[in-house]
């Protein structure tokens, strides 16, 4: 929750302070779970100290992810057996990869089951440090819930948010004059200041909306692997001998108020 509500320079600080935490636990953790020589050279153990090290540059390691994409842009890398060792990379210095080695290498020293509760909690701490905003507000929810604190818990968030989010909205495209059914999921995020704004409504009325042969039909005139230079007028009547009137029917255009208007051809 502060790691949401502060400013970059904040936040640098706060997530390495949370790091360093973890961190000062697993160092009270490692002499309950192996012996010293193993500390020092078991690569779980140093798989798990070195993901802390890296966690805390985050910021460095955004900028070298940054220069890295660039390069790979730069020099064209795709489509090659450069392209997946570059990916490879970039994947491995982001905060959820590291925290996945960390979390395997915990799996892998089999401690006894008494430090397991110790183990769990450092787990569930990382976890918690890559947590988006939405996440953090489900995992207090259950303890909101038990507290009957609904009302107070929604006051605060309506103090820390930027901006206010409603349930999914589905588009429909031929809903705003698009010539085609597909369906795309929105989320409308409109500022806390700022009516809440949950639905997009649609530009055009069932009858206004554009078929495909309303939309593509003038363009009838240009064969597969011709070059025209100039527009050339469609003749339904040659082009659709036999069926020229439901062809027509299929044509309309609108006025600039919206009402639709029938094409005279």
């Amino acid at each position: 929750m502060q790691f949401e509500s502060a400013n970059d320079k904040e936040l640098e600080k706060l997530r390495e302070n949370y790091i360093q935490n973890i961190e000062n636990k697993f160092r009270v953790l490692t002499p309950k779970i192996v012996d010293y020589k193993t500390s020092k050279t078991d690569i779980n153990i140093n798989t798990i100290r070195h993901g802390f090290n890296l966690l805390k540059r985050s910021k460095e390691l955004a900028y070298v992810r940054k220069k890295v994409i660039l390069e790979k842009a730069h020099s064209d890398l795709d489509n090659d057996f450069f392209a997946e060792k570059f990916d490879s990379f970039l994947t491995s210095i982001e905060s959820d990869s590291i925290i996945e080695q960390i979390q395997q290498a915990f799996n892998n020293l089999k401690p006894a089951k008494a430090f397991q509760n110790e183990i769990d909690d450092i787990i569930v701490a990382l976890e918690i440090y890559n947590f988006s905003f939405d996440e953090c507000i489900q995992g207090l929810q259950p303890f909101v819930k038990a507290l009957k604190a609904e009302a107070e818990f929604e006051e605060i968030l309506s103090h820390i948010r930027l901006y206010n989010i409603d349930q999914p909205f589905v588009a429909l495209a031929s809903n705003y004059g698009v010539p085609q059914n597909r369906e795309r999921v929105l989320f409308i995020g409109c500022r806390k200041d700022q009516k809440l704004v949950k639905v997009v409504p649609p530009t055009v009325s069932e009858k206004e909306k554009v078929t495909v042969f309303e939309a593509l039909y003038d363009l009838d005139f240009v064969g597969n692997d011709e070059e025209k230079f100039d527009y050339e007028k469609v003749d339904l009547k040659i082009k659709y001998n036999g069926s020229t009137q439901k062809m027509q029917s299929l044509l309309k255009k609108r006025t600039i108020d919206g009402n639709l208007k029938r094409i005279k051809v």
